[in-house]
């Protein structure tokens, strides 16, 4: 039997929605010491990657509906982990941005991921980890290309 026919996708979706439930249990206790939800996470850790993001952005790069992405950024802000930047050449666009009370909760975040992708790649030789990444990569694309199909 070959690799490929081995391969089920079931497995990659139930993994990763396992990943996710797991994520977010372990991120519990920053949820309540910061008073956020995982979506406010989820932003923060975009956000922190995409320095210069706009509303439309991060609502098609998470799979987020604008609505649902607005609350929580609003939310963001009001607690002081956000804020809101004019386009300087042009006003009608606004970009979302880090602000420096983020940092702490920033560094747990980045902890907890750090940890994650430790235990996930634990036993995982250098030369898997490049074919792994190489794959993903491709499989990446081939998802941007079936959803460009879907529209």
């Amino acid at each position: 039997m070959s690799v490929s026919e081995t391969i089920d996708l079931s497995h990659v979706f139930i993994y990763a929605k396992k990943m996710k439930k797991l994520y977010s249990v372990f991120s519990t206790q920053i949820r309540k010491n910061y008073d956020l939800k995982q979506i406010d996470l989820e932003i923060i850790f975009y956000l922190d990657r995409h320095r210069d993001a706009s509303l439309g952005e991060i609502s098609r790069k998470m799979y987020l509906n604008k609505g649902q992405l607005s609350q929580a950024i609003s939310a963001l802000r009001s607690k002081g982990y956000i804020r809101t930047e004019k386009d300087e050449n042009d006003q009608r666009y606004t970009y979302y941005r880090l602000t420096d009370r983020s940092e702490a909760l920033l560094c747990e975040i980045k902890k907890l991921t750090e940890y994650s992708g430790k235990v996930l790649l634990e036993g995982v030789s250098e030369k898997q980890k490049e074919i792994y990444c190489a794959a993903l990569k491709q499989i990446g694309a081939n998802i941007d290309k079936l959803e460009k199909e879907c529209k």
